[in-house]
């Protein structure tokens, strides 16, 4: 089995390279933190939303039966 020797200058290229994909790929504690709070910020709109949906619900069918009386 033969064996490469790497050059400096290929062993530099090769260590660009690896640090370039590991920043890329790295989470930050405030990326994560701010993800939490958009997260959060979303339950707490969803769960607005499905208040909303429900009230909308009652009202349609208190349309509906007011319909049905007329």
């Amino acid at each position: 089995m033969a064996v490469l020797e790497l050059t400096p200058q290929i062993r530099r290229e090769i260590e660009d390279i690896v640090d370039k994909r590991i920043r890329e790929a790295h989470i930050t504690r405030e990326d994560f933190s701010e993800l939490k709070g958009i997260v959060r910020e979303l339950g707490v709109r969803v769960n607005d939303l499905a208040v909303e949906v429900s009230d909308l619900t009652l009202d349609v069918k208190a349309l509906a039966q007011a319909q049905k009386r007329t």
